[in-house]
């Protein structure tokens, strides 16, 4: 018997039956449409990807700085805490800080300390004031002075002065000038000392501090505390009043006028106006007197 093969001639239709051959050509331009669409699917997945990475940056801690913290990295804990900080995350800034401070961030103790103390709590704040004290960040002890001084931890002037002299040794003559003023006063543990308290004024007074120089002025003037030198007066008078401190103008003009003579009157009636330029009352009475005075003549 013999095998015969039957050929079905193929007819261009589909599983559904539809004439394949009876299609219509596709349209260029529906071709470009749905090419321009797709850019545009493309273009804004792209803008938002860039979107979310912005938000990212500008409103979350950065990934990589929360990895080098939690593997130990001082700095990076420090740069996270500051971050965390300027975002208002106190908690989580507390303890980033707190591990870099541990790591030997010195700045990062002094930050939590600052932390702490605006948010009154003085005891902690202390702690890591005298942590960043320890480690010569000038700043931190004068903090701690400004705790001892105010009684916001013990009231007690003897620790006060000795942050004080720490941090003016550093360079910071806010604590140069606050030294000279516990050691000028006295009392809370500590007995008063005019001549350290003159020192300190003057150390102020290089730092470019004007009432540390007025003040040293005046022990110099009075002898309070230091020999009596009318000429080392009327320097810091000088460098007080030219820095703008209309007390310190008063007292120059005052000393001038006591000299007697045309030359004493009127390098007193310029200071005494610089004075009252400045907003002294006295200076500004002074000056309406002496001018009364010039036009009686």
């Amino acid at each position: 018997m013999q095998i015969k093969f039957h050929v079905r001639e193929f007819h261009p239709q589909n599983l559904l039956g539809r004439d394949l051959s009876a299609r219509r050509p596709l349209n260029p331009r529906r071709i470009a449409a749905k090419r321009i669409d797709m850019r545009k699917i493309i273009d804004i997945t792209a803008l938002s990807i860039a979107v979310c990475v912005l938000v990212m940056v500008l409103f979350l801690p950065s990934p990589v700085l929360s990895f080098k913290c939690y593997r130990g990295d001082g700095v990076g804990c420090a740069q996270l805490g500051r971050d965390k900080l300027s975002r208002g995350d106190y908690d989580g800034a507390k303890f980033a800080l707190t591990k870099a401070c541990e790591a030997g961030e010195n700045d990062s103790c002094f930050d939590l300390g600052a932390l702490y103390d605006g948010e009154g709590n003085a005891t902690q704040a202390g702690v890591f004031y005298d942590a960043a004290c320890d480690k010569n960040v000038a700043v931190a002890c004068h903090k701690l002075g400004n705790l001892y001084q105010r009684g916001r931890l013990s009231r007690d002037f003897v620790a006060a002065a000795q942050r004080y002299a720490r941090a003016c040794d550093l360079g910071y003559a806010k604590s140069c000038h606050n030294a000279a003023v516990v050691y000028f006063t006295g009392g809370f543990g500590l007995t008063a000392d005019l001549a350290k308290a003159v020192s300190f004024f003057e150390r102020g007074c290089d730092g470019g501090l004007v009432d540390s120089c007025y003040n040293a002025g005046v022990a110099y003037y009075k002898g309070l505390g230091a020999p009596q030198d009318r000429d080392k007066a009327e320097k810091l008078y000088t460098k007080s009043c030219e820095l703008g401190y209309g007390d310190a103008c008063n007292n120059l003009g005052y000393l001038y006028l006591s000299e007697g003579g045309l030359r004493g009157f009127s390098k007193g009636l310029g200071c005494v106006k610089k004075g009252c330029d400045a907003g002294n009352k006295k200076s500004c009475q002074l000056y309406e007197f002496m001018k009364e005075q010039i036009l009686k003549k």
